[in-house]
């Protein structure tokens, strides 16, 4: 082999085992970091987009149901509360 073959071969081989340590790089990131990631996050944050779900549902359903008492109110008829929390289970299921 040529002086230039060799030095071809040995920056093939440099450039081989770059790609390969890259390669490890991303799937350690991929399957150790990203999941400790997430995990993290659940942990200190996910809760609270929890909470913040509950609420809004919950301001969702008392506007629901402030809506359903005044068309109730507009048509006077009488709705009680109860009736009012069946509707609302029924839209909100």
């Amino acid at each position: 082999m040529t002086r230039d073959t060799q030095e071809y071969q040995r920056k093939l081989s440099e450039l081989r085992q770059q790609l390969i340590d890259t390669l490890m790089e991303i799937d350690t990131i991929n399957l150790q970091v990203n999941p400790h990631i997430l995990a993290d996050y659940a942990k200190t944050i996910g809760y609270l987009e929890t909470d913040l779900y509950k609420w809004q549902l919950k301001a969702r359903r008392e506007k629901r149901k402030f809506s359903l008492a005044q068309a109730a109110l507009n048509q006077e008829k009488d709705v009680s509360d109860a009736e009012l929390e069946a509707a609302l289970d029924a839209e909100f299921v």
